[in-house]
């Protein structure tokens, strides 16, 4: 009888021990997957900008082949702030598309806002705008760059941010179109 009171002893020893360790394991790893649900979507994933003036301040969406603004949507189910930044592809690791070069200078495409705020399950959309300098050298080229956009901490508790990224594909106008253009930017002045 002494025997068969031990085995139920160590028996429920071992069930206590294994729902103590669940419990621990719950709480440790369980509740902080439940109370952070991040997620972001940056749409469209990439964006093809053709035939853009030299030294005009120019909307992307007038010139993109999707003629539409960038969407970013907050998939959490809390509001989070958002950058928004432009990079080159040599630091990314996103590769170089065959044909094209690392944009010169990323200061030529400009977000329309750097941060934005967007509520949980909600949508905005931000106009980026392309300004390459009216010089020779950048007349009937292909530059990449990256679009960046990541999350900023609501809080110092959180662990962890998000970012997506999306491909900026400019082809400036060729050489002739520039001449004709700053022609015809001559004559309208006068």
């Amino acid at each position: 009888m002494l025997r068969s009171n031990t085995k139920t002893r160590s028996g429920s020893f071992f069930c206590l021990r294994h729902a103590l360790m669940t419990a621990a394991a719950f709480f440790i790893f369980g509740i902080p997957c439940l109370c952070f649900a991040l997620g972001l979507a940056v749409n469209p994933g990439s964006v093809s900008v053709r035939d853009v003036p030299l030294g005009e301040k120019t909307a992307m969406s007038q010139y993109s082949t999707e003629h539409k603004k960038i969407q970013i949507t907050n998939k959490s189910d809390s509001a989070y702030t958002f950058t928004i930044a432009i990079l080159p592809v040599s630091k990314t690791t996103s590769p170089l598309a065959f044909g094209y070069q690392d944009i010169p200078d990323v200061s030529w495409v400009v977000p329309e806002e750097k941060e934005i705020r967007i509520d949980a399950f909600a949508t905005r959309e931000v106009e980026l705008y392309v300004l390459v300098p009216q010089k020779k050298q950048y007349a009937d080229k292909k530059y990449m760059a990256i679009l960046e956009v990541k999350s900023k901490k609501n809080n110092e508790g959180e662990m962890f941010v998000v970012a997506a990224q999306a491909q900026i594909w400019i082809t400036t106008e060729k050489k002739e179109d520039r001449v004709k253009n700053t022609k015809k930017k001559a004559k309208d002045k006068k």
